[in-house]
């Protein structure tokens, strides 16, 4: 029988936080404790007493159960027996061990994963009794769990865990070693009694939606070891010396015979550049999430990114980059497109608004058939390592379909990922991250000095950014007489034709009747207004320009008041370069007015100021004439 010469082991709730448990406790026990009066054997009768071990279901914040494992097949594999278990009397200090009966299945899985078994410190490698050597070799890892850095740099455990669940699919359970555990009454937990040792549990559920108390996921595998009894006490403690303490005077505690159960789930998070934008305006979408832990999945493992815009949102071509930024990696890999690469990207159609990014694409895939796995190659699984943060980033614009305040234009994006070792093929869907950009609008009401309404007022307006640079805005004139700023595909199209045949225009017109102008497809921003020409002609005196500013206040914005907005409201304000107060500026309209002529306009405008100034002067000059000519009069009268 060949032992883990006086080795301990640390035994972990789950896969996920393995690593960072085991490396600091592969220590000789011997030289790590001295044998003292204070610790003791585990007799052989305690050795063989049945122990729980117990699957928990993970909680939330609440330390509710996220799972129900009701309805999931659960089964425990011992793979090591304790030989020697050691204790201070409240704590196991440390334990041999020795194969249970799947050294062929363990050692077929060393060789599949192409694990160096080369090394003989502490204790060489046996196939006939490999237990000993993969505690003291796999049981490791160096700045992220489950594996080292790079995917080939074996040994790795991942691999190990990977390649053995493929091994002992369908197999013949040695003789009492093989545990199905059953779940309670509500599913928080599933637990059975077991013989004391070192045990893998596998999920072995197969997708069942129509059960409401099972689920189609299955957890990744989970590797732990069993507490053992000390008389009539469960001991359920490892305790080991801290590795990283110098002085030898601090330790590490481990809990053993509990798991948390570990479905792979995986959030999604997206961003946009801003809230607002005007039609045509390029806004970039950010999208976060991260490699879902592939540990398990042999031969597949899909993960797609998809995102869906709204109908009045186009995406630019060619604008997408992609990064994978590896857990303590000081940069980000920056992924290629194409075939055998990083990604395929699938663009939107005329009938479809979706992009969908196809993760480790194979050498065959194409935009037609793309597909995805992320666990074909080692260079596939070192270029997506679990728990890795994927970004990416992409441009989009509002086009000529945008929503105009209301609700905003809503873009979700989602992951779906394998989430059962036991059909990759079936996909977990995320939940959805949305984002809403809106556009505004303001009106233009035109009247005459008595606010008769006018038609025939022609006018352009200006974006005014913050260099104060002008940029005229070009228009498409609905059928409900609004005017909407242009896309870039509606300006594009007018480009080669002639002035007559153009559906744009710089050149807003009031309608009869109503004399209202509708600007709409504006994000929040400076405008500058300019009258162009007026009903009644004129000089440009009689021509109002303004500039206001326009803000659109969002149902997100509000949604903590006690009234919250239902949908988003535009309003304008402040108005500057009126000289004539022919502009009055009220929440999204600006009254503009028209004079017939130099007696009709605002007696406190800058014409009249100009007209009372000049009349002033010519007074004032007057009064020195009259003055002159008095005095002259004066001298005159004297010398006669």
């Amino acid at each position: 029988m060949q032992r883990l010469a006086k080795y301990g082991i640390a035994v972990i709730a789950s896969i996920a936080v393995l690593a960072m448990a085991i490396l600091p406790i592969i220590t000789n026990v011997r030289t790590a404790y001295a044998d003292t009066a204070t610790q003791k054997l585990i007799s052989s009768a305690d050795l063989d007493k049945p122990v729980p071990l117990t699957v928990k279901a993970p909680v939330d914040s609440e330390q509710k159960p996220t799972e129900d494992l009701r309805g999931h097949t659960l089964v425990a594999f011992r793979l090591g027996d304790y030989t020697q278990v050691r204790t201070d009397g409240t704590n196991i200090t440390g334990f041999d061990i020795k194969d249970a009966g799947y050294a062929t299945q363990i050692d077929a899985a060393i060789t599949a994963a192409k694990i160096d078994t080369s090394s003989t410190v502490p204790v060489a490698y046996k196939a006939a009794d490999p237990m000993p050597w993969v505690v003291s070799h796999l049981l490791q890892a160096s700045t992220y769990p489950y594996a080292d850095n790079d995917a080939k740099n074996l040994p790795n455990l991942r691999a190990f865990l990977t390649a053995l669940m493929t091994q002992m699919k369908g197999i013949s359970a040695v003789d009492g070693t093989s545990y199905p555990l059953k779940a309670n009454d509500d599913g928080s937990a599933a637990t059975e009694n077991v013989k004391p040792g070192a045990y893998v549990i596998f999920d072995q559920s197969e997708a069942n939606t129509g059960d409401t108390a099972s689920t189609d996921k299955a957890s990744i595998p989970m590797f732990n070891g069993t507490g053992v009894y000390n008389d009539d006490t469960l001991l359920t403690k490892l305790v080991r010396p801290d590795p990283t303490d110098i002085a030898g005077t601090k330790t590490i505690t481990y809990d053993l015979g509990e798991v948390v159960y570990k479905p792979t789930k995986v959030t999604i998070t997206k961003t946009a550049s801003t809230d607002n934008a005007t039609i045509g305006e390029d806004i970039t979408f950010t999208l976060t999430t991260q490699v879902p832990n592939w540990t398990g999945y042999a031969t597949n493992y899909q993960l797609l990114i998809k995102d869906t815009l709204p109908a009045g949102m186009t995406y630019k071509a060619n604008s997408a980059t992609a990064t994978v930024k590896a857990t303590g990696a000081s940069s980000a890999t920056t992924l290629q497109a194409g075939a055998g690469k990083g990604y395929i990207l699938v663009e939107p159609t005329a009938s479809s608004n979706l992009l969908t990014w196809y993760m480790a694409p194979s050498t065959t895939a194409t935009a037609a058939q793309p597909d995805s796995n992320i666990v074909q190659s080692d260079d596939d699984k070192q270029l997506f390592p679990v728990d890795a943060t994927i970004t990416i980033t992409f441009s989009a614009y509002l086009d000529k379909d945008a929503v105009i305040d209301g609700t905003g234009n809503t873009n979700s994006a989602v992951v779906q990922y394998s989430h059962n070792v036991n059909n990759p093929a079936d996909l977990e869907e995320s939940s959805s991250s949305s984002v809403n950009v809106y556009t505004g609008q303001f009106t233009v009401t035109k009247t005459d000095i008595k606010g008769d309404k006018l038609n025939g007022a022609e006018f352009a307006v200006y974006a005014v950014d913050s260099d104060n640079t002008e940029t005229k805005l070009t228009f498409v004139k609905s059928t409900t007489g609004a005017y909407r700023i242009a896309d870039p595909t509606e300006i594009a199209a007018d480009a080669s034709k002639g002035v007559a045949d153009k559906t744009t225009t710089q050149t807003l017109v009031t309608p009869a009747t109503t004399g209202l102008l509708t600007i709409t497809g504006l994000g929040e921003g400076t405008y500058k207004v300019t009258e162009t020409k007026s009903p009644f002609g004129g000089g440009g005196l009689m021509l109002p320009t303004f500039t206001t500013t326009l803000t659109i206040t969002t149902p997100e914005e509000t949604a903590k008041d006690e009234q919250p907005l239902d949908a988003a409201q535009s309003s304008i304000a402040d108005e500057t370069g009126d000289i004539n107060n022919f502009v009055t500026v009220a929440a999204d309209n600006a009254t503009v007015i028209n004079a017939h002529n130099l007696l009709d306009m605002p007696k406190t405008g800058a014409a009249w100021l100009a007209i009372y100034a000049i009349a002033a002067l010519v007074f004032a000059i007057g009064g020195v004439l009259l003055l002159v000519k008095s005095q002259r009069d004066r001298k005159t009268n004297k010398t006669k």
